[in-house]
């Protein structure tokens, strides 16, 4: 059973391992452009990753935006998360002039934005433990606060925008059920360095490096850091005036240092090196004349495979389908309820070394309140 249980979900590891953030856009008018991401790897929805600690769910941060016309957009966030950490991204203006000969600075805009945002959302899951057979549900709390700081979008020639950011968000999560509340609850911190990279028909790129560190609520013992670079490629699809399809994939290779507080035959400190990567895609529609109610269906899955140690040799598989909507009260806040299912399977080599927990299968169901102000 103690084996079993180090496979579940009591961990959080990096990025791409994602609870996922609501990014808002500024509300400077209510024109019918709609606004698309510029960069970054960003899954929107549900987002997870399985390692030999479990499926992690983390927030993640540093979305730039831009907007796909002149106009600007009104107030939405553009990423449906089942989570609530977001920070509010830069803005970018379309070209509108001749190529120059070297990088230039936006004009009209400050040379440091910063935003700080907090966020609350509490759900309930049919399968905390990730096991494929006996299955517990739990209700789970969580919030979260963080903070960035961005430097305003730098123009190379007429088709290339660069935007860098750094970020820093924290989360906390406490579990109902009482077997398996000190085991999984759990702090989370991030910094995360990331550079945007918009190109022209809606594509970005995005390039970051991140450092994670989580330990036990419980005890306060340390349990994993790591650091991970990524790189992401990013296609905005417009239908509408009010509605997009967003399609992303990302890369990345988490160098991981795991500490166990007991001791585990056959598990070892760095068995968690991995390489991930993740093929998304998510429907975006806006409603009402002023577009704050959202509807965002979303696709995902994502393949792990490890590379030290005794788990060398093991590849996950993770498939997420989930559904949210979103309601902006003001430009700083809004309430979101979403549904998400995942399914995790792993090769030969997974399920002798993760045995229960080589397969699972879940339902989350809950509710999220965020806040965000950009100074």
């Amino acid at each position: 059973m103690t084996s079993s249980l180090l496979h579940i979900r009591p961990l959080i590891l990096s990025s791409l391992f994602a609870l996922a953030n609501l990014v808002f856009v500024s509300s400077e008018s209510f024109g019918q452009a709609v606004a698309v991401p510029a960069a970054e790897p960003s899954r929107p929805g549900f987002r997870g990753f399985h390692s030999n600690l479990g499926l992690q769910e983390i927030v993640e941060v540093g979305v730039p935006l831009r907007s796909a016309a002149p106009a600007s957009p009104p107030s939405i966030p553009l990423l449906p998360p089942p989570a609530t950490g977001n920070f509010p991204p830069p803005r970018v203006s379309p070209s509108d002039g001749a190529a120059s000969s070297s990088p230039s600075s936006s004009t009209g805009e400050p040379l440091l934005n910063a935003s700080f945002s907090a966020g609350t959302r509490m759900y309930y899951t049919s399968n905390v433990l990730r096991t494929k057979t006996d299955t517990m549900g739990s209700g789970v709390y969580e919030f979260n606060a963080g903070a960035g700081l961005g430097i305003r979008p730098t123009k190379i020639g007429d088709y290339i925008t660069l935007i860098p950011r750094i970020d820093y968000m924290t989360q906390w999560a406490h579990y109902g059920e009482k077997t398996v509340k000190d085991l999984l609850g759990y702090h989370f911190s991030m910094i995360k360095g990331s550079a945007a990279i918009g190109l022209p028909d809606n594509w970005s790129l995005g390039l970051g490096l991140e450092y994670d560190y989580l330990s036990s609520i419980s005890s306060g013992d340390k349990m994993f850091d790591a650091v991970a670079p990524t790189f992401s490629i990013q296609k905005v699809v417009p239908f509408t005036e009010k509605s997009f399809l967003m399609i992303d994939s990302m890369i990345k290779y988490a160098n991981t240092t795991r500490v166990i507080g007991f001791p585990i035959p056959g598990v070892f400190a760095d068995d968690g090196d991995n390489l991930q990567t993740a093929l998304n895609a998510t429907y975006i529609h806006s409603f009402g004349p002023d577009g704050k109610l959202l509807f965002m269906p979303n696709l995902g899955f994502a393949r792990t495979a490890y590379k030290k140690n005794t788990h060398k040799g093991r590849v996950d598989y993770l498939f997420t389908l989930g559904a949210s909507g979103i309601y902006q009260f003001r430009e700083w806040v809004g309430v979101q309820t979403f549904i998400n299912y995942s399914k995790m399977f792993t090769n030969e080599k997974g399920e002798s070394l993760l045995l229960q927990s080589s397969k699972s299968r879940a339902l989350d169901i809950g509710v999220a309140l965020t806040g965000n102000y950009r100074f």
